[in-house]
């Protein structure tokens, strides 16, 4: 390469590395060698206190919602309710279901960049009804449990559609119990982030 192709180069528009409308081509996976499910790495977080679950849709939302198939995505937060790391997309499933490993989703929070006390996990319902089945129910439970043993907390299980405010929240209908002592939607206040 001549000096004067080289100084072209430089001065070429660099592509930025995110392009959130094509969060999904086949250069963007990778095979995660712990887990041996696909994992999407998206960019570094701003360090967003999570106060109820409607920011955690905001978050999560544009990353799975507007699938055709079912995925899996999982936010990290401390203590405080602040986002940890960056969110990924843990496992991709059909158009009607997503594997949904207890012992994945632990092994990821264990491995994030700071301490993890809750995490917030989502998945999508291409179908577009945010209706909890039996199953999502069932798996709900057992993520629950598998969090307490090592003393972590499910925050939310979220189920979102393609469509923007059509979204369930298990923490606000109830159906995730969360110590008094650890997060919960609202979650606790004082302090500075």
């Amino acid at each position: 390469m001549t000096r004067k192709t080289l100084c072209q180069a430089r001065r070429a528009p660099q592509q930025p590395l995110f392009q959130p409308q094509t969060l999904l081509p086949a250069g963007l996976f990778a095979a995660d060698p712990h887990v041996n499910m696909p994992v999407q790495r998206v960019p570094p977080p701003v360090r967003t206190r999570i106060e109820v679950a409607a920011q955690a849709v905001g978050i999560l939302h544009p990353l799975i919602g507007h699938l055709e198939r079912e995925a899996l995505v999982a936010l990290a937060l401390d203590r405080r309710g602040a986002q940890v790391d960056t969110p990924e997309i843990l496992s991709l499933g059909s158009d009607a279901y997503t594997i949904v490993d207890p012992k994945a989703i632990l092994r990821w929070a264990l491995t994030r960049s700071r301490p993890v006390s809750g995490i917030v996990i989502a998945h999508n319902h291409p179908s577009g009804t945010p209706s909890p089945s039996s199953e999502d129910r069932e798996v709900t439970a057992r993520v629950a449990q598998a969090c307490g043993a090592i003393g972590m907390v499910l925050v939310d299980h979220l189920i979102l559609t393609g469509l923007a405010g059509c979204w369930y929240s298990f923490a606000e209908a109830g159906e995730i119990q969360v110590p008094d002592r650890m997060l919960c939607w609202p979650m606790v206040t004082g302090g500075d982030p």
